[in-house]
């Protein structure tokens, strides 16, 4: 057996407890499949403002993956709050390859992605 090759185990470690936030089941069940293939723990997948701020209360991630829109039309910004207030690393995902402002600095998975451009945004954590 050769050396891993570089990607996101390298960076995060393996088990690193990830929250996925997103309305729509077959992203989130895509997205849920390609953290558990990478070693990732998904200790939840959330759909709404509601659930995604009491995962991150009650759940301690130590990364989100975040929808921009969310059921019922709602925009993803207090749980963006939420993430800086509380130090949590976050990605975007959405449709709209441009992550919303202020928080243009995070990254952003634009849809649809395959399991190597999860990895490639995943490994600057």
């Amino acid at each position: 057996m050769g050396a891993p090759e570089k990607g996101i185990l390298t960076v995060m470690k393996s088990g690193t407890k990830i929250l996925i936030v997103e309305d729509e089941p077959l992203v989130a069940m895509m997205l849920e499949m390609y953290l558990s293939d990478m070693g990732m723990d998904v200790i939840d997948v959330v759909s709404d403002v509601d659930d995604a701020l009491s995962a991150i209360e009650n759940g301690d991630p130590e990364f989100v993956t975040l929808d921009v829109s969310l059921d019922g039309g709602k925009r993803c910004d207090p749980i963006a709050e939420r993430l800086i207030a509380r130090s949590i690393p976050f990605v975007f995902s959405s449709g709209n390859p441009y992550a919303p402002d202020p928080w243009a600095d995070h990254g952003m998975l634009p849809k649809p992605f395959t399991m190597k451009e999860v990895e490639t945004l995943l490994e600057r954590y």
